[in-house]
Parts: structure tokens; sequence; C-alpha cells
């Protein structure tokens, strides 16, 4: 049995337009609860499940304000992390490896609601066909972001593949983290932007992709082994869930229109 931890992130200060006022984003009140509950809910399913606990062992852990701990968030954790407000999203992911224990982690954010069971057990799967794989990054088509929050207004990038973006999470191999670490800050500030990311790639594959629109995934996963050392393994996952996070007030409407249409609690 593998030893996993999810860490959740969630060390950001709401926004103005959030109703009502919240003291950290992740309690923005998204279909009758907090959203970090809906995160909450789907980590404690998956290490409750029995075909999942046939293959991993999950400990989660929060890293977050400490005003998650007035609302009874943070108990619900197995560990917890507490951050600044002012730390950036890299620096927070550096205080979450330090408290982790698990041979891979899965970083995700605590303002995607729409999180399930399943797609934590999606995001785990490819391990064992890349065992030495250092990071694995979840790409998402913008077709089945449209199937399920038509209207939502995302950034995608055109890739050879066609126009993507990625999830709002990724796996590290923990062995693996200190080359990650070396090039953190620039992944994080980057990592909704393929086009970004691709810039971090070299120059010829930026232009590649800008020309062309040809570069391929397996083009990036090379280029990138070339110019850091690090092995990524981009997959992509069918759960447009996992790309629609909050980060403007109309992303409130969409998610509350896709549990509408979903049903259910």
């Amino acid at each position: 049995m593998m030893n996993i931890d999810i860490l959740v992130m969630a060390g950001g200060s709401a926004p103005s337009w959030a109703y009502p006022p919240v003291e950290n984003k992740a309690l923005i009140p998204i279909h009758g609860k907090p959203c970090i509950q809906w995160v909450v809910d789907a980590i404690v399913a998956a290490q409750k499940n029995p075909e999942i606990k046939k293959q991993f062992s999950i400990r989660s852990i929060l890293l977050g304000t400490d005003v998650l701990q007035n609302q009874g968030i943070t108990d619900q954790f197995d560990a917890y992390v507490s951050s600044p407000e002012t730390n950036k999203l890299s620096d927070n992911v550096r205080l979450g490896m330090e408290a982790s224990q698990g041979k891979y982690i899965l970083i995700i954010t605590g303002d995607i609601p729409c999180i399930e069971m399943e797609h934590l057990r999606s995001l785990l799967s490819p391990i064992q066909d890349h065992p030495d794989a250092d990071l694995f990054v979840p790409i998402i088509e913008k077709s089945s972001v449209d199937q399920l929050f038509p209207g939502s207004h995302r950034t995608y990038g055109k890739i050879k593949e066609g126009s993507v973006k990625v999830a709002n999470c990724f796996l590290i191999r923990k062995d693996g983290f200190p080359k990650i670490d070396a090039i953190m800050n620039q992944f994080i500030e980057n990592r909704k932007s393929v086009i970004k990311l691709a810039f971090h790639f070299g120059i010829l594959n930026l232009l590649k992709l800008i020309v062309t629109k040809s570069i391929s995934i397996p083009e990036l996963e090379k280029a990138f082994l070339k110019a850091s050392g690090i092995q990524v393994k981009g997959f992509f996952t069918e759960y447009a869930q996992l790309a629609v996070d909050i980060d403007k007030q109309s992303d409130i409407h969409d998610i509350e229109t896709y549990f509408t249409k979903r049903g259910g609690v």
C-alpha cells in the first residue's frame, strides 16, 4: 500500500466581493456549505472508499490561515499547517511539503468545490504506470469545461491536442521535490497558462507553440526534462470540475448553476 498525502491549500484572504463577507476565500458559501467543506467531503470519501484503500493510504493536510480553526475546518484534517496571509502560494507549497510524509503529495486548492471522490481517484491513477515521474499535471480540454459549465470564462492554451487548461491541482513525488523546488516560483505563478509554462521549457518550444499551435504534450514533457531535469507527466482527465475554481464573482454563479443541475447534496 502506498502512502499519499493530500495537501489542501487555503491560505488566501477572501476577495472584497465575497458575500456574505468571510475572512478566508475557502469559506465562501457554495450551495449551502463553505467552499472548502466540499473539498473535505471528497477527501473523507476517498479515505473510506474500499477500492482506494486497497492501493493507497491517504493522509490529509490543511495549509491555511488560523481563522479556519474557528470554523471547525482544521479538525477534519489529519494535520494542520498555519500560514500567514502574506505568504506566496509557492512558499505555502514548501511549508506543506515540509509537513508531508507520503511518497506522493497531491496538492489541491481549497476553492474547487465541485471536486468529488472519483476525481481524486483519477488523479492518483497515473502513478503506477509512471513511477519515475516527479510531477504529474492533469490537463482538461475546453470542450469538457464547456459541457458542464457553459458560458464559463476560463483561460486556455492551444496545443496540438486542442484547447486545454491545467487543473487546479498537481501531484508530486516527494523524492523529486528538490528539483521542482528550484523552479517552484515560476511554475506556481504560471501554472494556469500553457503558453507561459512553455516559456520555461525553452524559447524554441514557445515559438513553436505560438506560431504553429502544434507542440504536443509529449514534446513539452521532453522539453521540460531537458530544461530542468524534472520528469513531468501530463495527462488528460475528463473531470472538468477540477478546472473550475473561484477567481471571480461570476465563477460562483457558474458553480451554483452546476450544483443545481446536478442535484443532491
